[in-house]
């Protein structure tokens, strides 16, 4: 079963917008942020959680001829 993923997006009262994505690993996380971020414009800061640092687990499976 596949892991829940949830992003919170946060609109400041100055309008200011900040994503926090719960329940992704690695890299993953800056993938789903990036159409909000293409859409909004420049990004200011990142703040990377430890499960950035993480690194995400996959399991393939391989049938030989």
């Amino acid at each position: 079963m596949a892991k829940a993923v949830e992003i919170e997006v946060v609109i400041g009262p100055d309008g200011s917008v900040s994503l926090d994505v719960g329940g992704a690993e690695g890299k993953h996380c800056l993938d789903l942020t990036k159409p909000f971020e293409d859409a909004l414009g420049v990004v200011n800061k990142r703040d990377l959680k430890a499960s950035y640092y993480q690194t995400q687990s996959s399991t393939q499976s391989v049938k030989k001829g």
